[in-house]
């Protein structure tokens, strides 16, 4: 029986392989983001309930878990393609109380623009009242 120890260099993954990663994650964030959006006019009878639906969704403290768990705040952050800076220049959200970056905070303004733009791309005009049957 051999005592010798096989050691196993751990290795870099190659840029493929964390593109390839990447591709995988952002596909989920985004696949949330086209499920929430039609969620919300499945359940939206008309405008204020669907900007009530939108608010409670991206809620920090009871909304999508996109938004709550911070990990999953954090990638969502990173892989959205909206201006995560614009939130924080426009003073959404508030870095003075804290020493780290608020990510649900972050998350929810992001959230919000990614689930309006989705359903901008599906031609819904969330202002229009004849979107929601309602119009005159």
């Amino acid at each position: 029986m051999s005592t010798a120890k096989t050691t196993h260099k751990p290795t870099r993954p190659t840029e493929d392989e964390v593109s390839a990663a990447e591709s995988v994650l952002r596909r989920d964030y985004y696949a949330d983001v086209a499920f929430a959006a039609e969620s919300l006019m499945v359940i939206a009878s008309d405008r204020d309930s669907f900007f009530r639906a939108l608010s409670g969704m991206t809620c920090t403290q009871s909304g999508h878990q996109r938004v709550i768990y911070t990990g999953k705040a954090m990638k969502g952050v990173l892989f959205s393609t909206q201006d995560a800076d614009l939130a924080l220049q426009q003073g959404v959200i508030n870095l003075s109380h804290c020493n780290e970056l608020p990510w649900e905070g972050l998350m929810s303004c992001i959230f919000e623009r990614d689930i309006l733009e989705k359903l901008d791309e599906l031609g819904v005009d969330v202002n229009d009242d004849d979107t929601f049957g309602k119009g005159e």
